[in-house]
């Protein structure tokens, strides 16, 4: 065969049944019973997951604040340093003031100074976004910046969210 002459396949060779393959339909293996498709779903097998309980796992994503509910410039987290109320606690302290726009926002420091390194610092503030995310509906109409201490990586995530529903009381508690 010379270098220039291309291979050509017989017609011989062409097959109906490869393009089934290719399009997901393997005829033989679907009668008998061994192929599901991402559409059919067998009723007798309990650890088959259906579309809609995929769709529903992936929408929620854990430690996630929504984005309205934020701080987000440097300017509201200083303003709050400086003019902001505090409520100190043994795993974090609390800096607030009543939101100008009655909207809950809130913001979440670890600095370096307090927790060295960076997987304790994350897992700080992993524990911080969790407890707010799930305590989120209660907060009144406040800017808060939570500054995570040392003490936070000794406790799991039910104490943290027992600490943080007292401070909610007294943010209740306090005249706007």
């Amino acid at each position: 065969m010379d270098s220039a002459q291309e291979w050509q396949p017989e017609e011989e060779e062409i097959s109906l049944k490869g393009a089934d393959k290719k399009a997901g339909k393997d005829l033989s293996r679907v009668e008998s019973g061994h192929t599901y498709f991402d559409d059919e779903v067998p009723d007798n097998n309990p650890l088959q997951e259906t579309f809609q309980e995929r769709i529903c796992k992936s929408a929620v994503k854990k430690n996630v604040i929504p984005k309205k509910n934020r701080l987000k410039n440097q300017i509201h987290f200083s303003h709050l340093k400086k003019h902001g109320k505090l409520i100190k606690n043994p795993f974090f302290l609390v800096s607030f003031e009543p939101s100008p726009d009655n909207i809950f926002r809130i913001g979440i420091i670890c600095s370096k100074k307090s927790i060295a390194l960076s997987v304790e610092r994350n897992k700080a503030k992993r524990l911080l976004k969790e407890a707010v995310r799930l305590s989120i509906n209660y907060f009144p109409p406040f800017h808060v910046v939570l500054i995570a201490r040392s003490a936070i990586l000794g406790v799991n995530g039910n104490r943290v969210k027992f600490e943080l529903s007292k401070i909610l009381t007294k943010l209740k508690d306090e005249k706007i």
